[in-house]
């Protein structure tokens, strides 16, 4: 902007100040690209004009293993309203103000200024609120999601240990079950061919 457009802007109410935006992230070119993103938002905010801006490289932060960039940026803002979104909206590590030097604020000012910060306070709590109960019911259902799955799963396996138990037996017991059997009818085949109710032949050989 010339200069004489930014006298005619502070003329007539605007505010000139100085910010300073920072991102940190994983990788660089991501990093890089979301600043870029963020500062044509910021260029598109009503009642914001940039003056200049400076958007520095992003750098390898190796305590956090992170990239780093931030961006110094001076802009007119319309009013005390602004400022305060532009704050909320963007999260600036720094806030110069540069002109005018002394505010004069009305009755109706003060209180749009309190009411809006209240509003955007109010709205943030109640994100933090709805993320603490999503949090605590995710915690609650995964417990019981995890209950459920133990005792499914020890279900199955006294189900798999029955039926082990059971062929195992079966196993052991068919075998010598036959060889009862099998006594059993040669004694009986045998008490009949002592009555002769049956003959030799039909006796199994010992």
């Amino acid at each position: 902007m010339e200069k004489h457009e930014i006298e005619e802007k502070l003329e007539s109410g605007y505010m000139q100040c100085h910010i300073t935006l920072e991102i940190m992230g994983h990788p660089k070119e991501h990093v890089e690209k979301t600043m870029q993103l963020v500062m044509e938002r910021l260029n598109a905010e009503k009642g914001v004009e940039i003056i200049s801006s400076n958007v520095h490289e992003a750098r390898l932060q190796e305590k956090q293993q992170l990239f780093s960039t931030f961006a110094e940026v001076e802009l007119l803002l319309r009013d005390l309203e602004t400022l305060t979104r532009i704050c909320f909206d963007y999260m600036p590590s720094s806030v110069e103000l540069i002109k005018p030097d002394d505010f004069k604020l009305s009755a109706l000012d003060m209180s749009n200024f309190v009411s809006d910060m209240l509003s955007t306070l109010h709205h943030i709590d109640f994100k933090l609120k709805d993320a603490n109960a999503k949090n605590l019911l995710l915690e609650k259902n995964s417990a019981n999601l995890l209950k459920n799955f133990v005792y499914f799963f020890k279900q199955i396996l006294v189900e798999i240990i029955a039926r082990a138990t059971i062929q195992t037996s079966q196993r052991l017991f068919v075998p010598w079950n036959y060889l009862h059997g099998a006594s059993v009818s040669r004694i009986s085949l045998a008490s009949k061919r002592t009555a002769g109710s049956i003959p030799d032949t039909c006796f199994p050989p010992p």
